[in-house]
C-alpha cells in the first residue's frame, strides 16, 4: 500500500460502492470476511480503509466517517485500538506468518469500540505459512470482528481462502471523466494536457496517474526517450541507459513495457524510440516484451540488477 496516496478518501468512483458496504454494516448483514478485488491502482486499499473508518466511525455522517470523533481521530493518529492494517513489510514481498498471528492475537483481545475491523492489503502475498494460519479466524470469526482483504491477484490466494469470503468487485469503467477531475483537484498545478498524457502510460489506474504526476515522471519519460532513441539508433551509451533506468527503476521499467506493448500492438506515434521499435519483428518484441516482465519479476532478489538491464538492452 502507498503511502503517498492514503491521505485521500472517499474516492468519488467508489461513493456508490462505499454507500452499499456502510448500509449493509447498519443492517447487520455486512460479512465478517470481505474479499475486495479489482484492477491495480484503481484505490481498492483507500477504499477498503474508507469502509474501515466508517464502520468505526461514533458520529457517522450517512456513510462517510465524520473525522471529529475519538475513534476518527485514533485512526488519523494510527493508533486506533480496532484497527489495524497488515502489508508486507518493507523490503519484502511477503506477509509473513508472524504479521498473521499478531493479527490472530489483535482480533481476539477486548474491544474499545464494540468492533474491530482488520485490512490485510496486497492479500495475495500471504506466504503459505501465513494464509494457513489465517484460515482458522476465517473459519471461526470472532464476533464483531471485520476482516477486508484486499488484492489485485485473487487467483494467488489457496481457494481455502476464497472460499470463505464474500467479494467485492471494485471497477473504474465508464468513470473517466471523474477520475480527470479528481486528478485535476489532488495534482492543481499540473496542465490538463499532461494529465491526460499520464492518464495514458498509466492505462487509466487513478492511484498510478497520482503517482505518476506526483513525481513528474514526464520529465524521467523525456529523459528516458532521449537515452533509448540513442541507444537503439547507435549502441554508444549502454553504461549511461542502464543507469538512468536503475534509479529511475520504478517508472522507467514500466514506461518500458508500455512502449513494448505500444509496439506489439503496432501503435504509431512521433516518438523516436517507437519509431525504432515498431521496426523490429514481432517475435523480437515478444521476446524482449517477457524478458523485461522476467527482470522485473527479479528486481527484488540478490541477482544484480544493472547487469540484468544491460544484458537486455544489448538482445535489442
Amino acid at each position: 500500500m502507498n503511502n503517498s496516496v492514503t491521505k485521500f478518501e472517499c474516492l468519488p468512483w467508489f461513493e456508490n460502492q462505499l454507500t452499499e458496504m456502510v448500509n449493509r454494516y447498519d443492517v447487520k448483514i455486512f460479512p465478517q470476511s470481505l474479499l475486495i478485488t479489482g484492477e491495480q491502482d484503481i484505490g481498492k486499499s483507500i477504499f477498503a480503509n474508507d469502509v474501515a473508518k466508517s464502520i468505526l466511525c461514533l458520529d457517522r455522517k450517512s456513510h462517510h466517517a465524520c473525522g471529529q470523533c475519538q475513534s476518527c481521530l485514533w485512526i488519523g493518529k494510527n493508533s486506533h485500538p480496532d484497527f489495524m492494517n497488515v502489508a508486507s513489510e518493507e523490503k519484502s514481498n511477503f506477509i509473513k506468518v508472524d504479521q498473521i498471528r499478531q493479527l490472530i492475537q489483535f482480533a481476539q483481545m477486548t474491544s474499545e469500540t464494540g468492533r474491530k475491523v482488520i485490512v490485510i492489503h496486497d492479500a495475495h502475498e500471504m506466504n503459505l505459512n501465513a494464509a494457513n494460519a489465517l484460515l482458522k479466524t476465517l473459519e471461526e470469526p470472532v464476533n464483531n470482528c471485520y476482516l477486508i482483504l484486499v488484492t489485485s491477484y485473487p487467483k494467488k490466494l489457496p481457494i481455502t481462502i476464497t472460499s470463505r469470503c464474500q467479494r467485492q468487485l471494485l471497477s473504474i469503467v465508464g468513470q473517466k471523466e471523474g477520475i480527470f477531475n479528481w486528478l485535476q483537484r489532488a495534482v492543481s498545478d499540473t496542465n490538463d494536457a499532461d494529465i491526460q498524457q499520464i492518464l495514458t502510460l498509466s492505462y487509466g489506474r487513478p492511484v498510478l496517474s497520482y503517482q505518476f504526476l506526483s513525481a513528474d515522471v514526464l520529465s524521467v519519460m523525456n529523459e528516458l526517450e532521449r537515452l533509448c532513441s540513442r541507444y537503439l539508433q547507435h549502441k554508444s551509451n549502454l553504461d549511461e541507459l542502464s543507469d538512468f533506468i536503475v534509479k529511475n527503476w520504478q517508472f522507467a521499467s514500466h514506461l518500458i513495457l508500455y512502449w513494448l506493448m505500444s509496439a506489439i500492438k503496432g501503435a504509431q506515434n512521433q516518438e523516436n524510440v517507437m519509431v525504432s521499435l515498431v521496426s523490429l519483428s514481432s517475435t523480437a518484441l515478444f521476446e524482449s516484451y517477457e524478458s523485461f516482465v522476467k527482470i522485473i519479476e527479479l528486481s527484488s532478489t540478490s541477482v544484480k540488477q544493472e547487469w540484468m538491464v544491460q544484458e537486455w538492452l544489448m538482445k535489442l
